[in-house]
């Protein structure tokens, strides 16, 4: 990751800074989805909701 981003407002990210972290964020979930760590139903829904409001919040700003 680049370490430019670290503490960087969503506000002030490239486009292509925000593209980074979108795709980095969707391959995340996605691993962790499919894994053995994955097996209660309310700890994927609440990782869930938190991964698409961060994938929202890089949306809207």
């Amino acid at each position: 990751m680049n370490e430019d981003l670290l503490g960087k407002p969503i506000s002030e990210l490239t486009t292509e800074e925000k593209n980074f972290l979108y795709k980095r964020l969707l391959e995340l979930f996605l691993n962790w989805n499919g894994s053995e760590n994955a097996s209660e139903t309310e700890d994927r829904f609440e990782t869930q909701q938190a991964v698409f409001y961060f994938l929202n919040r890089l949306d809207k700003e």
